[in-house]
């Protein structure tokens, strides 16, 4: 025990105290309950005097304690006499001590505007989160802009408009974010983490985590959101593939994955219906093409490794950190003749370098006359004219491996395009290009004659198309470790039903009519043979470790896969209704009589 200023500390007991579990104060006594010893036992807290309260009880752990000292009435006084009850402790409940008496929050909520916190030494005022402290220290406004980004295993967020700096969001589950971004409209926080290798979001309080992308990434470290769309884009180094989806994950598709070469950082033009990536591979440079994946060309090729895309949507400006030559630089969005001018420039100039003396600029967002950016070795986040790289201003300091920066503020996020009314009329996908938009569909289906709504692909024909080319045998479903089994072909296409209804469907199209379906050690994937438009996708099942042999059965659609512990297992192909048939020493009969013997280890199936 011990004074709550730190002095007079002092031992109580110390023998026979084999596993505490549960621990309160009730009055002059100190309680615990013992797990191994099955007993609550008391102590004095100055005497030092211990009792056994009860034994021989298994298992416990919680332990907590009332003591209703005065029950005071709404007007500060206790009832009179003999109308109110009063309650002995009870063990199983927090300890509560109602006691007339005030402190300055009391009294107008201490001036503050939201939450008044009394100390010893003064009354703070607070804000909820979303909220941030003008400078009387008493009120709570809603912030006109501030910064976001990303550190280790945490998001934080610093006050353009107060000096409320550095709060953390409190996000549950995040191990190492990367790419960052947001949804102004509908106040989200999007992320990716490259440990998890999910893409995450939230609301900016914090609350409702939920992962919108955790299958088929490798490492994502690019990430954009079409907010006029409602599509989310990445670019993912590992598998090397650009893809996108609506922001809740749906009809997820590959763009780009030919001629891609370590793509990184993304950026998106909504309005003009462009996006830029850059390329940290043999060549590296930035591209630009319409934001449905055609039309590729080079913007600028003379280039480092180029990081943290960001847009001046209002002068239609180009910036990024380049971390071989350690500088800023900006261009115009046209892609023509290009020359670099130190310290700036007049308009109309293609590629400028705005800071060429930083340490190691890495994080890079643009907001209304300024840049900010982040440098690796000075630990900071820094602020310049957007122009001349002039008038530098430290924003916060002390901070380590910041992966990403940006400002939240509704004029990041302004402009229209057709996607925004009604989807564009597309039953899934709309993604804008210069001349308007594009519908179209999840990897593996197609747009219907309307070129509206989607519709499942079928392709006949025995033909195999590998992924890479390496020769693989094709000798049944337990042959090969990656390769799976080509499915008959169903009725013709013409029969497949359609997506219909626009985006507010929510029932998929049915799975392709025939496909090849391969395993690798923790994954099944699916690809349409001879299909140049997509590539083979990773299927969202869970839990896979060491599949070993995959087959289908395409009257009830399932997938079953024996794992490296020998146990059969199914799942439908988006994850769903999963459950497993067969253990490693069970015996499994089907719908049909089949039996698999008691110990039997499946090889094949």
């Amino acid at each position: 025990v011990i004074n709550v200023d730190g002095t007079k500390r002092r031992t109580l007991l110390e023998d026979k105290l084999p596993h505490i579990f549960g621990f309160t104060l009730l009055g002059d006594f100190i309680y615990w309950t013992d797990w191994q010893r099955r007993s609550i036992e008391r102590v004095h807290k100055v005497k030092a005097s211990r009792d056994v309260i009860i034994d021989q009880l298994p298992d416990l752990m919680g332990l907590k304690a009332v003591n209703v000292a005065k029950v005071v009435g709404e007007s500060g006084q206790p009832p009179a006499r003999g109308r109110s009850c009063h309650r002995l402790g009870h063990w199983g409940l927090e300890p509560v001590s109602f006691r007339p008496g005030t402190n300055p929050c009391a009294d107008g909520n201490g001036g503050c505007s939201h939450l008044c916190f009394f100390t010893p030494r003064a009354t703070k005022c607070g804000c909820p989160i979303g909220l941030e402290l003008l400078s009387d220290m008493k009120t709570c406004i809603v912030p006109e802009a501030f910064l976001v980004f990303t550190s280790r295993a945490a998001i934080h967020r610093i006050s353009l408009d107060t000096n409320n700096n550095d709060v953390a969001i409190p996000l549950t589950g995040v191990k190492e974010a990367s790419a960052l971004d947001f949804d102004v409209s509908n106040n989200h926080i999007y992320w990716t983490d490259v440990s998890l290798k999910t893409i995450s979001r939230a609301f900016m309080n914090g609350s409702s985590v939920e992962h919108v992308i955790e299958f088929g990434l490798d490492y994502p470290e690019g990430m954009a959101v079409d907010w006029m769309g409602k599509n989310l884009y990445w670019a993912d180094t590992g598998t090397n593939r650009i893809e996108v989806a609506r922001l809740d994950g749906q009809f997820r598709q590959v763009l780009v994955w030919r001629d891609l070469d370590n793509p990184r950082s993304l950026a998106l033009d909504p309005t003009k219906g462009y996006i830029y990536w850059t390329e940290w591979g043999g060549k590296p440079r930035i591209v630009r093409a319409f934001m449905d994946g055609t039309n590729c060309m080079t913007l600028v090729d003379k280039v480092g490794r180029a990081n943290d895309l960001t847009i001046d949507y209002a002068d239609q400006r180009l910036y990024w950190t380049d971390l071989d030559t350690n500088m800023i630089e900006s261009s115009n969005m046209l892609g023509e003749s290009r020359w670099v001018l130190p310290g700036g420039g007049t308009p109309g100039q293609e590629r400028v370098v705005i800071a060429d003396d930083l340490p190691h600029p890495f994080g890079l967002t643009q907001y209304s006359d300024y840049i900010y950016w982040t440098d690796w070795n000075l630990h900071s986040i820094e602020r310049a004219d957007k122009t001349s790289g002039r008038n530098r201003t430290l924003i916060q300091g002390h901070l380590d491996f910041v992966m990403d920066i940006l400002v939240f503020h509704s004029s990041r996020q302004d402009g229209l395009n057709d996607c925004m009314h009604n989807n564009g009329q597309c039953g899934q996908l709309c993604l804008a290009i210069p001349s308007g938009h594009r519908c179209s569909c999840a990897s593996h289906y197609t747009l219907d004659p309307s070129s509206r709504n989607c519709s499942r692909l079928g392709v006949r024909g025995p033909k195999l198309w590998m992924r890479d080319p390496q020769p693989r045998r094709a000798e049944g479903l337990g042959g090969s470790p990656r390769l799976g089994a080509m499915l008959p072909s169903p009725p013709p296409p013409s029969s497949a039903p359609t997506l219909t209804g626009g985006p507010s469907s929510v029932c998929p199209p049915p799975a392709p009519t025939a496909f090849l379906l391969f395993s690798q050690k923790c994954a099944i994937s699916r690809m349409i043979p001879d299909d140049q438009r997509s590539p083979d996708l990773i299927l969202p099942l869970h839990g896979l470790r060491n599949v070993k042999a995959i087959g289908y059965d395409p009257l009830d659609k399932f997938i079953y896969w024996v794992d490296g512990r020998q146990n059969i297992k199914r799942a439908k192909d988006d994850g769903t209704q999963a459950s497993v048939p067969a253990g490693s020493a069970g015996v499994w009969r089907g719908s049909q009589g089949g039996v698999l013997p008691r110990g039997t280890g499946p090889g094949g199936l």
